[in-house]
């Protein structure tokens, strides 16, 4: 894959030595259930925290500590929501129909692009390098955050492809592209 500014995009290389496989509705439902589980003790914490705040605020005696934790307990919701927001658009990306699966044998430094003219404003990419499992074909990917942070050293994992890129490989069922 190669990176122009802000954007991924898959070289000619990419589209002819990688495999593109198509999901069937047991995987897709079993790719949800792994990441679900995943982001389980995330979600259970932040939960937790919320509660114990939002129980601080009310049993709290002192005006200034209700105040305070009234104002965390509203922040730590905010977060909560977003949090789950960012978790539901990405499992909406595990149902994409098609993907490649690769194994991660390194990850790279994570590249940050500032937009030009703009103060703090920047996208970061996470880059591995991996292989593809069917054709062997070794290339520079790139994860979303979480999956790069989640994945470890040699474990395959599955990449999807986005319905946009699926016209730009040549694929037939599941034939090389």
């Amino acid at each position: 894959m190669q990176r122009a500014r802000d954007e991924v995009s898959y070289t000619e290389d990419d589209l002819k030595g990688c495999l593109l496989k198509k999901r069937t509705e047991e995987e897709i439902a079993k790719d949800k259930k792994a990441w679900e589980k995943k982001l389980l003790a995330p979600r259970i914490f932040t939960a937790v925290m919320v509660i114990g705040i939002i129980a601080l605020a009310i049993f709290a005696r002192e005006v200034f500590v209700k105040h305070i934790s009234s104002l965390v307990a509203f922040i730590l919701s905010f977060c909560y929501v977003l949090q789950e927001y960012t978790r539901k658009k990405n499992v909406s990306l595990l149902t994409t129909e098609y993907y490649i699966e690769v194994v991660v044998l390194d990850f790279l430094e994570i590249e940050t692009w500032y937009y030009p003219g703009i103060e703090n404003n920047s996208i970061s990419f996470y880059p591995i390098i991996g292989e593809d499992t069917t054709t062997g074909y070794e290339s520079k990917f790139y994860l979303d955050r979480d999956e790069y942070y989640l994945a470890k050293e040699n474990e395959t994992i599955k990449l999807s492809v986005p319905d946009k890129s699926v016209d730009l490989f040549n694929h037939k069922g599941e034939e090389q592209c």
